[in-house]
């Protein structure tokens, strides 16, 4: 999951997007503007974080009702340290207070092991092809390669 910070400038939205993945391929992706207003890049992460937790354990609910057998533990990829420390100790919480109550729900899934927010490289976050339109050539295969994708440039 990414977020790209008030790339709405009319209404000063941010933008989400995540993916999720099953055997090593997207079956599931959403890009959309948030429906509230981030003061800072790392508020726009954890909006975004919240969202893609919220998707990610309704997948896994439906995904197991239908029989198919999954971990326990849903993995999210997080390139924002902030937002990660915030998901998974709370750390930072005064900084984040303003922030609506429904987005702490990522902390305590976090705290039942149903999700885990892993760490992950900027230049190797996948969600990126959701937020930033801007990359190109290597950059972009190199996304999509990630994603278990083939590009066919």
């Amino acid at each position: 999951m990414d977020s790209s910070f008030a790339v709405d400038e009319r209404r000063g939205r941010s933008v989400t997007g995540y993916v999720s993945c099953l055997n090593g391929g997207p079956i599931m992706w959403k890009s959309h503007l948030q429906s509230t207003v981030a003061d800072s890049p790392n508020a726009a992460e954890y909006i975004a974080l919240y969202e893609s937790a919220v998707a990610s354990m309704g997948l896994h609910n439906l995904l197991s009702e239908i029989g198919i057998e999954l971990e326990d533990t849903c993995y999210i990829l997080e390139d924002n340290d902030g937002s990660r420390r915030l998901a998974m100790s709370g750390m930072g919480q005064k900084k984040a207070r303003h922030l609506q109550t429904k987005y702490h729900y990522v902390q305590e899934l976090c705290s039942e092991g149903k999700i885990k927010v892993l760490r992950v490289p900027t230049e190797d976050q996948p969600a990126d092809l959701l937020t930033k339109g801007s990359h190109t050539g290597k950059v972009h295969s190199h996304l999509l390669e990630k994603l278990g994708v083939m590009n066919r440039a």
